[in-house]
């Protein structure tokens, strides 16, 4: 009678067993927390799983790691696939020990980084009854591996539309996945006003002669974007200008891009070539400024220090006067208006003739279309072909040098027509100033070297060379640039 009572409580005590065994099943999933894109790190899954033994399933989901697939190391016996993202281990008779231990590796594309999230279950037979496990999730971080000194992984371009003195300007980025400070700089034309259309969440600003937009953190969701602003040139006329700028980024610094890259330069060209102002010559806007310049700059010469040349206040005064007269005849296109007297010393100019030559006109035969000169401008997109190859990039100075200017225009001429017209072969820089293109030559620290290269360049017959000066990048006058540089002006 005991004896079936004892092998009764003896099976209840297995059964038990069992069920508590199965219960104490412990699963470890562990691998480093981190690793770079582009590398691989090892992963182990241990499974404690008591004796027990037939068929077994081991599932991993990389559905939460995008970018990251599974690479088989070591598989306990069981067979391996991976596919949609998804990795198998299977066993047709799990192991008679008491663990399981696999490796796999997890391998990270270069494009992936972010952090990812692997899960899984693994499933059993135990006593004719399925069981299934969940295994514990692995989360890690990709690093973005930001290649050094490469191509930039931004690109951008602009674009300008309107006429009339209003322009509308876009500017398109496509920056990818990131975020972080980023900022666009535009440089506009001398006098002309920017004002915002379209921001994309930036500020934006119209500020030291730039169109500014900046953004403090730059969403990584927007992989790409436009920003706009209206260009207005307050004089309403409709000419040729051209515009640089840049875009900034926190990531193109960590790409060792700490300048930024340039956004392409963009040309206006009006679309009627027979706009107003289309003369090929030099302004005269600067002869009256020039004058003042002259005149201002002899009144602070002391006498003492050059007495050979001021003798007494009267002759002071004549020689300021025929020195200004003599740089305003530069302005001249026809030598008949205005002569250079090189032996006039002490003679006072009659003030008539000088108010003659301040506002002094380019005669009719100089004012030459460029179209007419040059067969190879017959169009906008020819013209701007011919532009890219004679405009230098214009760097910011970080301090006062002085230029001559030979011709300032509302159109743009090639460099062979300068050439051919005026048998001047060397480079010259383009720039935008109250309206006009401007062309200078030559950029100098003193100004007697620039004085020198203007009285060469007389040879040339430009129509009035003159000096022009600049402080960190920015025209002032020849007298401001004096005071600042401590240079004396020289006739």
């Amino acid at each position: 009678m005991l004896k079936p009572i004892f092998i009764f409580i003896n099976i209840i005590l297995i059964a038990l067993s069992t069920f508590f065994n199965l219960a104490d099943i412990t699963i470890t999933h562990t691998s480093a927390n981190e690793l770079d894109a582009g590398e691989k790190i090892e992963a182990t899954i241990t499974i404690n799983k008591m004796d027990f033994s037939g068929p077994g399933r081991l599932k991993l989901d990389l559905s939460q790691a995008e970018g990251v697939q599974i690479i088989e190391k070591e598989n306990d016996g069981s067979s391996f696939t991976f596919k949609n993202n998804e990795a198998l281990f299977i066993w047709y008779d799990l192991p008679n020990n008491k663990n399981i231990e696999i490796t796999y590796l997890i391998d990270a594309s270069k494009n992936s980084f972010g952090t990812k999230k692997i899960t899984g279950t693994f499933s059993f037979i135990n006593k004719n009854e399925r069981k299934q496990l969940t295994i514990p999730e692995l989360v890690f971080l990709v690093n973005e591996v930001i290649p050094q000194g490469g191509e930039p992984s931004v690109s951008s371009n602009r674009t300008i539309e309107g006429e009339n003195g209003n322009y509308t300007v876009k500017i398109h980025i496509t920056k990818g996945k990131h975020s972080g400070f980023a900022r666009i700089k535009d440089k506009l034309p001398e006098g002309y006003i920017a004002t915002s259309i379209e921001p994309a969440g930036s500020i934006f600003k119209d500020i030291d002669g730039a169109a500014k937009f900046i953004w403090s953190d730059l969403p990584s969701s927007i992989e790409s974007f436009t920003v706009s602003y209206r260009l207005t040139n307050p004089k309403g006329l409709d000419t040729s200008f051209f515009i640089t700028g840049e875009y900034a980024s926190e990531r193109l610094i960590a790409e060792g891009h700490n300048d930024g890259i340039e956004i392409p330069i963009t040309y206006y060209i009006p679309s009627d070539p027979s706009f107003k102002y289309n003369a090929l010559t030099n302004d005269t806007s600067s002869v009256n400024e020039l004058s003042e310049i002259v005149l201002d700059s002899v009144k602070e010469i002391n006498p003492e220090q050059d007495s050979n040349r001021l003798n007494d206040k009267g002759e002071d005064v004549s020689i300021a006067l025929t020195d200004s007269v003599k740089d305003i005849s530069l302005q001249n296109v026809d030598n008949n208006l205005v002569e250079e007297d090189t032996t006039l010393k002490s003679v006072e100019i009659p003030e008539e003739e000088i108010i003659a030559a301040e506002n002094v006109e380019i005669p009719e035969e100089e004012i030459i279309v460029a179209e007419n000169i040059d067969n190879k401008m017959n169009s906008a997109e020819e013209e701007k072909s011919i532009i890219s190859n004679i405009v230098n990039s214009q760097k910011i100075k970080t301090n006062v040098d002085y230029r001559v200017q030979i011709l300032a225009s509302h159109r743009i001429a090639t460099k062979n027509y300068v050439k051919n017209k005026y048998h001047f072969s060397e480079n010259f820089d383009l720039e935008n100033h109250d309206g006009w293109i401007k062309y200078t030559t030559g950029r100098f620290g003193q100004y007697k070297e620039a004085r020198n290269k203007r009285n060469d360049l007389n040879l040339n017959e430009f129509p009035g060379p003159f000096v022009t000066a600049y402080n960190f990048g920015k025209r002032i006058t020849v007298q401001e640039a004096l005071i600042i540089s401590k240079q004396n002006w020289i006739p």
